[in-house]
């Protein structure tokens, strides 16, 4: 027996196909919600920018842009972070982000400095 009146007549749902897509999985990634940031000004005062990509290597982009010109606007330097992140930023640089290899070398060049003399 038939569910709805479209189906009853044989008529296709345009809304019901695409809420059956999205839910099949096929638009995910473009449903997917903007990438935001948190800003901390001097006098304590939050402020919530959202980024209008969702990669996140242009929200950071986007993000050090705005913050270069609050910055400029304010004279005064700008606290911020990604949302979910727990680590925050100051200012307007390039964060450097390294790599889990090079910290496992760092970190084995250190256990054996402990145990033997590498000089």
């Amino acid at each position: 027996m038939a569910n709805t009146m479209a189906e009853l007549f044989g008529k296709t749902d345009v809304i019901e196909d695409c809420r059956k897509a999205v839910h099949n999985g096929e638009f995910t990634s473009s449903l997917r919600s903007r990438i935001t940031a948190e800003l901390i000004l001097k006098d304590g005062t939050r402020r919530i920018f959202r980024c209008r990509s969702n990669d996140r290597q242009k929200a950071l982009h986007e993000v050090l842009t705005f913050v270069e010109a609050v910055e400029g606007a304010t004279g005064e330097r700008v606290i911020w972070r990604f949302k979910g992140e727990k680590t925050y930023r100051f200012g307007s640089e390039m964060p450097v982000e390294f790599s889990k290899s090079w910290n496992f070398k760092i970190g084995f060049r250190k256990l054996l400095a402990e145990f033997f003399d590498l000089d």
